[in-house]
């Protein structure tokens, strides 16, 4: 209903001129702007646009699911500035002659199923946006493509081979999601001095040269905002001081990578280089009081996760407070204890732990709850505990103790409970 509504708002205010494969344009003889194709069937006109339509002052379109069959004729378009095809199959059909929309500033082709990228496109001199995810079949890009002068953003998949010759994108500012295959792309890396957003993917057979190469061309990206990190590295230390004058971070993830010893310098000095930073996903491997600490005083921290394989003591959580979703994950028996005041805009708590949480008498951790009911916005919580070790009968107890503890939350959050391995219906039995 909204949507027909805005349709026929845009229409009556000429906004847009939209072909839904059921009722024609009202538009039709007149000059149009921004023309939409939706929801077209195989069965329709063999020709996409009305003859009788003036598209040559056309500057934006978008063309919706199921399919298109047909080439555009690009040589139409003569001031076309967006193209967003985006989950239309192209296939094996010809972008020939894309080279013609000389003045396009947005090209969408993700999830088209093309195989390549022509090499014409360098005739787009004003082409500030490239998005060519989720096309399994693309493997490579052209050489062509650094000579787009003005190109700001470059999305691909991890699996695409870029050429030599990244340090030439000048004005790039989004990179996502590339793959630092070899040595020449990683040190063109630092050449980019606009980056803001870095979402890169390294090999699980990465050389230390290769490593050393990246951390390099990482200490020099002074305005990157966005940085994730996906692949392997031997040890995330590697990254060092890498990132200690980085200021202007905001989101930082390390996703199925090699782990932080402990927390990082970078985040550790004092005063905090931190202020902006709004997303923090890590793994370490020695998680301390004092860390969490650090962590909880982060000024604009919203969204944290961290994963640790070891615990020497019992965490109190305190502080964090702008975050809204917290993920601990950390395989070891002490007690984690959410603190009155903690987490004020919490809604959404996950939390990993091993062999169940002994009672602390000392910080209120009674019943196996954790403090959960300390946690004043709470809507969302899942807690998973590896019970190994352990019978059965206290399994069941550490569930139902949980249970108890969150059915008796004032705000009645949603929550999921596991247990592994699943309880069995023995009920001496040693967990396995």
């Amino acid at each position: 209903m909204i949507l027909d509504l805005l349709c026929s708002l845009s229409r009556e205010g000429s906004l847009v001129t939209i072909f839904d494969g059921v009722m024609a344009s009202e538009s039709s003889g007149s000059k149009v702007r921004r023309l939409s194709l939706q929801n077209r069937k195989e069965d329709h006109q063999t020709t996409p646009l009305d003859s009788s339509m003036d598209v040559s002052g056309v500057r934006s379109i978008s063309i919706f699911e199921p399919q298109i069959r047909q080439q555009l004729p690009f040589s139409s378009f003569v001031v076309l500035r967006v193209l967003v095809l985006s989950g239309c199959y192209i296939g094996g059909n010809s972008l020939s002659g894309i080279g013609n929309l000389f003045h396009l500033r947005y090209l969408g082709l993700a999830d088209t199923d093309i195989c390549e990228l022509p090499a014409e496109m360098e005739k787009l001199q004003f082409l500030q946006v490239l998005d060519a995810r989720y096309n399994r079949n693309l493997k490579e890009l052209p050489s062509s493509i650094y000579r787009l002068g003005k190109l700001m953003c470059l999305q691909v998949d991890n699996l695409v081979r870029l050429p030599d010759g990244l340090g030439n994108l000048a004005s790039i500012e989004v990179l996502k999601e590339i793959r630092g295959a070899s040595l020449n792309i990683v040190q063109e890396l630092e050449k980019l001095s606009k980056l803001r957003e870095l979402k890169i993917y390294f090999e699980y057979n990465m050389s230390i040269e290769l490593e050393k190469a990246f951390v390099k061309s990482l200490s020099n990206l002074h305005n990157i905002e966005i940085l994730t990190i996906s692949g392997s590295f031997q040890s995330m230390d590697i990254l060092g001081q890498s990132l200690t004058s980085h200021r202007r971070l905001r989101i930082f993830e390390s996703v199925k990578v090699g782990k932080f010893s402990s927390l990082p310098a970078w985040i550790k000095s004092s005063p905090s280089p931190l202020s902006r930073l709004s997303e923090l996903h890590i793994a370490v491997e020695v998680l301390q009081q004092d860390d969490l600490q650090i962590l909880g005083r982060l000024p604009a921290l919203r969204s944290f996760r961290i994963k640790s394989t070891h615990q020497s003591e019992k965490l109190l959580i305190g502080g964090f407070r702008c975050t809204t979703d917290f993920f601990l994950f950390c395989l070891f028996p002490l007690p984690v204890m959410f603190q009155p005041g903690a987490l004020p805009m919490a809604q959404k708590v996950q939390i990993t732990f091993g062999t169940p949480m002994e009672e602390d008498h000392d910080h209120g951790n009674v019943g196996f709850d954790m403090g959960l009911a300390n946690l004043s916005s709470l809507q969302e919580v899942n807690v998973a505990v590896y019970c190994h070790g352990i019978t059965v009968g206290e399994a069941r107890m550490v569930e139902a103790k949980l249970t108890q503890a969150l059915h008796d939350h004032h705000n009645h959050p949603r929550f999921k409970i596991d247990i592994q391995p699943p309880i069995s219906d023995e009920n001496e039995d040693i967990m396995e």
